[in-house]
């Protein structure tokens, strides 16, 4: 959910500021308030595709 955060902020600031590249996100925002961002309970941020969980030999 992090990335939804940050993709949220992101675009609210390119409506705010009617930036050029406005015209290619959807017509119907999705609403976000910087100030009172979705509950933490809810991000995930998960792992890469080469990240696990195991440590290496020797280490």
């Amino acid at each position: 959910m992090v990335p939804l955060q940050i993709a949220k902020c992101i675009v609210k600031g390119i409506r705010d500021r009617k930036l050029g590249i406005a015209k290619f996100l959807n017509k119907e925002p999705v609403p976000f308030n910087p100030a009172k961002p979705d509950p933490v309970e809810k991000w995930n941020w998960p792992m890469g595709a080469y990240v696990t969980g195991m440590k290496p030999d020797g280490n």
